[in-house]
């Protein structure tokens, strides 16, 4: 039997058990959520192999540092499944801060910090509720979203092209603010044309990026 389109299928891949129990805690409250937990990345392939036989539609990612063997699952899961809704959970300090910077830059939808220790860990039930919570209605009306975008046909692209006709037709001296928006995933966008802008760009620019 097929899925209904907002069922959420979730992987939660963690060392840590406590962490694990909360997370699956916190999902299993939630109507259309399947949930698969492991400890450790148990090997590339089998978690590629779980990822297209389940349809997975979000991975938690329990990642310490740069340098290990659960960045470079990440990597790797970014070149074989592209689509894959992948939320990075470092810990609350510095090596944590370089994954989500580099994991944002390679393609994570988001992240979830986790607190650097496990006594604080007992205590933040309502952090991860206030963060995972929003993920994953936001994935659920991804995945809609999907749906409704192969419907869109060349009149609705000429029809949004007649409310904004000076699109790509004005001169550089009639701008006056630049103003980027992003959605949820937008990131990697947003450090290409970021790191792209001239340097002697002398006006204002504005980023809105949205994270749930």
């Amino acid at each position: 039997m097929k899925n209904k389109p907002d069922h959420i299928k979730v992987f939660i891949i963690d060392k840590d058990v406590l962490m694990r129990r909360k997370l699956s805690n916190i999902l299993k409250k939630e109507a259309d959520v399947s949930i698969y937990v492991s400890a450790d990345e148990s090997g590339f392939e089998k978690v590629i192999s779980r990822a297209k036989n389940e349809q997975l539609s979000l991975l938690f990612l329990g990642i310490e540092e740069l340098k290990s063997k659960e960045m470079d699952l990440f990597y790797k899961l970014r070149e074989s499944r592209p689509n894959l809704n992948i939320v990075l959970m470092p810990r609350l300090n510095s090596k944590g801060a370089a994954v989500v910077l580099q994991g944002l830059n390679r393609g994570a939808l988001d992240y979830v910090t986790k607190p650097d220790s496990n006594v604080g860990l007992l205590f933040a039930d309502r952090h991860f509720h206030k963060r995972v919570i929003p993920l994953l209605k936001a994935v659920r009306k991804q995945i809609n979203r999907l749906e409704d975008v192969k419907s869109i046909d060349s009149d609705d692209r000429a029809e949004s092209k007649a409310y904004f006709p000076e699109v790509g037709q004005m001169s550089p001296a009639a701008i006056d603010i630049i103003v980027f928006g992003g959605c949820l995933g937008g990131v990697p966008s947003l450090y290409k044309i970021i790191t792209d802008l001239p340097e002697s760009l002398d006006i204002p620019v504005v980023v809105v990026q949205h994270m749930p």
